[in-house]
Formats: structure tokens, C-alpha cells, sequence
């Protein structure tokens, strides 16, 4: 049976969008020493990649004193030359997602 052209170009188009997923579940920091997950905590980070290139703080919630308290937040690790910067997003305390957000420059700091 042979695929119409459409269905070709269609199932490639898929393909191509699903390998250029920037969504990974781990990231290795500290030229290959540590590693970190989804579900780890901000402290762990740190411990296993020290302080990130950048953070920003998206959202805050309100403690019941009406203190404001970071939500949401991203920090940023630039991993170097040819390598990729990656976005990790905390909710609370929590490490939700790790993204790679293009290339880097500088110095290697990840693996």
C-alpha cells in the first residue's frame, strides 16, 4: 500500500516538532559532578549546581501576614560554548520543569 504525499509530509512535519521537544527530565551541572531532576528541591539544586546565571520570579502568592512569597520562579544556567542554556521553572520549593533555551557562550559549567 503506498502513503499518499499529504499523509507523508504530515507524519514528517510531526516527527521534526516532536524531535525539537525542548523539554528534558534531568540536567547535569558542574562539568558532569551533579545532576538534577523534575521534583528535586531548590536547596539540592543549588548544592548540586550552585547559584544560576540568572533568576527571575514570575508569580507570588500571600502568606497569611500579607508577606509576598515567590510562587513561581526561573533560574538560568548558561552552560557555555556550543552548549545549551537551560531554564529550570520551581513552583514553591519544587524543581517542575527543566528547559533548553538555545546555545550558550562562555565558559563549559555543565555537561
Amino acid at each position: 500500500m503506498r502513503i499518499p504525499a499529504v499523509w507523508t509530509s504530515t507524519i514528517m512535519a510531526a516527527l521534526i516538532v516532536a524531535a525539537a521537544s525542548t523539554d528534558a527530565a534531568a540536567m547535569r551541572c558542574r562539568e558532569g559532578k551533579g545532576m538534577v531532576g523534575e521534583g528535586d528541591t531548590k536547596g539540592k539544586v543549588l548544592i548540586e549546581c550552585g547559584e544560576p546565571d540568572n533568576r527571575i520570579i514570575v508569580s507570588y502568592t500571600y502568606n497569611p501576614s500579607g508577606q509576598a512569597m515567590p510562587s513561581v520562579e526561573k533560574w538560568y544556567y548558561n552552560c557555555g560554548d556550543n552548549r545549551f542554556i537551560y531554564e529550570l521553572e520551581f513552583s514553591s520549593d519544587t524543581l517542575n520543569v527543566i528547559r533548553s533555551m538555545g546555545r550558550g557562550s562562555g565558559r563549559h559549567r555543565c555537561e
